[in-house]
């Protein structure tokens, strides 16, 4: 509630285990009647004023998005009941929380691993009610999982993006000596 009520556009939910956890979620993102979320008008979402309250309700139940997270096994199993909540926008896997949930921690290339979250993938771009989102360090797997359906692609973070750009500057710098 509060990410929203600064004014951001979605909002990505950790560890959806099941229907109910989405439905819960989803329900958070949305005002009544489509959903629970609190309507406070002394927030910036709405500049701090009631006067836009009805416009404001319907365009952020309209374009507010909700990530959900599958990290657990039970979730790549409760995939296509996820899929068929209303307010589900994408759903996206944690290979990371997944390689953990499968017992092989960093095994983020393991068969079982590889095998859950191409799983999610399929189950959202098979229904087109959802899209499916991935998590890429770089513009090789970007271009791997958008090649398998994939219609939001979060790009690394920064501190990694920053890393790898003073490495490579630091690789030059070494070879001028």
């Amino acid at each position: 509630a509060k990410a929203l009520d600064a004014g951001a556009h979605g909002i990505m939910a950790p560890h959806i285990r099941d229907a109910e956890d989405a439905k819960t979620f989803a329900s958070w993102t949305k005002y009544p009647p489509a959903g629970t979320r609190s309507t406070c008008t002394a927030v910036r979402a709405i500049q701090y004023s009631a006067a836009g309250i009805p416009q404001h309700i319907q365009e952020s139940n309209e374009n507010v998005l909700f990530i959900a997270l599958i990290e657990e096994l039970s979730a790549v199993d409760a995939i296509d009941q996820i899929l068929d909540v209303d307010g589900v926008d994408i759903v996206m896997p944690g290979p990371a929380d997944l390689a953990t949930s499968l017992n092989v921690p960093g095994g983020f290339e393991h068969p079982l691993v590889t095998g859950a979250v191409e799983k999610v993938i399929k189950a959202a771009t098979s229904r087109k009610k959802a899209y499916a989102g991935m998590y890429v360090s770089t513009a090789e797997q970007a271009q791997r999982w958008l090649k398998q359906g994939v219609k939001f692609i979060v790009y690394s973070v920064d501190s990694r993006v920053v890393y790898n750009a003073y490495k490579e500057a630091l690789s030059k710098l070494h070879s001028y000596l």
